[in-house]
């Protein structure tokens, strides 16, 4: 394409969109293409991850709408000579737009929206349908619940579109098994579930600790929760509820960690247990690592996985129908563990391949340059 790419987020910290940015930019720059990565406020865990040839700028915002943030914004695009900007959160674009404006600047702005709520807030920022719709040259949801938002926004049905999220399956699927038992003193025996999230309410934990308090007394397992708390306060929400519930030592939060695909394959099995999602992304990684799983119908990618048949799907919200899921997964014999465990890699390496799905991005990069220049 030969054309500079930036991608803007507010920092590169362990979340779904961050890590859809690092492998989607890693692939591209690994295609030969010029790509750079912006970021509002700091660096954030993930950015090690970045391939080394890829320039990372760090703005340092102070707060949420900082008119120096955006002018030295406006004065990098001019300076980078970027040719297209890949923003990755809703925020982030309206700092894009502003700084475009001032730049005054014909550079092509394609919105990526992962916003995993939009099964429970579908609310449009006044900002966005009053002025931000009209400045989005290319909107991207990563489904199609997101897609009719931005159209419900006021973006035009032809600038919209569905791209489901993938990953760099290589990266997963190199990655050596975490020893769980040992780190986490789990004896022998005992099966060893993985819940990857940030901590907060619609990832579905306390519906899980409902569904795990009917699971315990027939089966010898543990579940590690891992991921860093999201809102304030949930964490020991969900410890107390585990108290009160009698689970013990059978449900460890193990905060917020990056090697989830080593968690993934020292694992038995994975839960999702979300009340709304857009992807969701860790299905993807739970796939790749060949981990059988049980996860809740919500989201672009559940959908799409459970059409394939790998996975387990219950309904989000339901703490009965999750438990009898993870019970009939639990009573599998061997050889069904195995088949769902090959089923699970065939799966991922066929349709989330993200260096397969380049092809796609280029096409949206080429349709976004054309309408900015219209």
């Amino acid at each position: 394409m030969n054309l500079h790419l930036m991608h803007l987020i507010e920092a590169l910290r362990v979340g779904g969109a961050q890590r859809v940015l690092v492998d989607l930019a890693n692939a591209t720059a690994a295609d030969g293409q010029r790509v750079s990565v912006c970021l509002l406020d700091d660096r954030g865990a993930l950015a090690a991850q970045l391939r080394p040839d890829i320039p990372v700028h760090v703005l340092g915002r102070r707060n949420g709408l900082d008119w120096q943030t955006v002018r030295r914004l406006a004065v990098l695009m001019r300076q980078q000579q970027v040719n297209l900007l890949h923003v990755h959160s809703r925020r982030s674009f309206l700092v894009a737009a502003l700084a475009r404006a001032l730049a005054r600047l014909q550079l092509p702005i394609l919105l990526h929206d992962h916003h995993g709520a939009i099964e429970i807030d579908p609310t449009v920022p006044l900002w966005f349908r009053l002025w931000g719709c009209r400045r989005v040259d290319r909107y991207v949801g990563v489904s199609a619940r997101l897609a009719d938002w931005a159209v419900a926004a006021g973006v035009p049905r032809d600038k919209t579109c569905v791209v489901p999220d993938a990953l760099d399956l290589g990266r997963i699927q190199a990655a050596p098994p975490a020893d769980l038992r040992a780190e986490f003193g789990i004896e022998p025996g005992e099966r060893v579930g993985l819940v990857v999230c940030g901590l907060r309410r619609e990832k579905g934990l306390l519906q899980l600790l409902e569904a795990l308090s009917r699971v315990v007394a027939r089966h010898r397992v543990k579940v590690l929760v891992v991921g860093g708390e999201r809102e304030p306060g949930h964490l020991a929400e969900c410890k107390t509820r585990a108290f009160v519930l009698a689970l013990g030592d059978r449900v460890i939060f193990a905060g917020e960690r990056i090697e989830v695909p080593s968690f993934a394959k020292g694992a038995d099995f994975g839960v999702i247990p979300s009340i709304s999602e857009a992807g969701p992304l860790v299905l993807i990684e739970f796939l790749a690592a060949g981990l059988p799983c049980v996860a809740t119908r919500v989201g672009e990618i559940a959908h799409q996985v459970e059409k394939l048949g790998g996975a387990q799907f219950v309904p989000p919200n339901d703490p009965v129908a999750l438990a009898a899921a993870l019970e009939q997964l639990l009573e599998l014999p061997p050889e069904d563990w195995d088949s769902r465990r090959q089923a699970a890699q065939r799966i991922a390496t066929e349709y989330f391949d993200v260096h397969a799905a380049l092809p796609r991005w280029y096409s949206l990069y080429r349709e976004a340059l054309k309408a900015a220049t219209a």
